[in-house]
């Protein structure tokens, strides 16, 4: 179980703190508009300010 740091933000991209993730739980990485969307493996979408590059690199090192 890898754990990884992402500044996590509400899909309008306003600043909403700190999101740490288990990169076994991420499905799906897609760009938005405003945000880069989360897909979880709960079904659930996470919002972050990282780019979709930034999030792929970071789960790449990371396990």
């Amino acid at each position: 179980m890898a754990l990884i740091k992402l500044r996590k933000t509400n899909e309008a991209g306003e600043d909403a703190g700190i999101l740490i993730v288990n990169t076994d739980q991420i499905v799906a990485i897609t760009a938005g508009t405003n945000a880069t969307e989360l897909q979880m493996a709960d079904g659930r979408p996470r919002w972050v300010r990282d780019t979709p590059d930034e999030v792929a690199s970071l789960t790449k090192t990371s396990a």
